[in-house]
């Protein structure tokens, strides 16, 4: 009989409860970022795939509905990436940026132009 001592038994239960609890919202994401695609893929602007994408926890999510919005080209949507100027992660506010960028307009002018003052890094400025 094999024996497994209790710490690595105990470090390997962990382990596998955190993977299968974190596995919805992996899922979840997966789903959003798919949809956020397809949206993109048909410039459906207004899909509600978009705003989701943009509150999602997950940055990943975030960027790619960021990115969308921007590449959709639809001014109106400028709003929806204003949030994300000021997000946590560098990437996400970098794409944001540049998606504003493309939209132009009042809405995102005014936004790129208010943030940039007070953005410390370099790459998204």
């Amino acid at each position: 009989m094999i024996t497994i001592p209790t710490r690595l038994t105990q470090a390997l239960f962990a382990l596998a409860l955190a993977s299968t609890l974190h596995a919805p919202r992996a899922l979840a994401d997966e789903r959003t970022e798919q949809a956020i695609l397809d949206a993109e893929d048909h410039r459906r602007a207004h899909d509600p795939a978009l705003a989701h994408g943009i509150a999602s926890h997950a940055g990943r999510t975030r960027l790619r509905a960021a990115r969308a919005i921007g590449r959709i080209g639809d001014a109106g949507n400028a709003a929806l990436l204003v949030p994300l100027l000021d997000d946590r992660t560098g990437a996400v506010r970098r794409e944001a940026a540049f998606a504003l960028g493309l939209l132009g307009g009042d809405t995102a002018l005014a936004a790129l132009a208010a943030h940039l003052p007070t953005e410390t890094t370099q790459r998204v400025k």
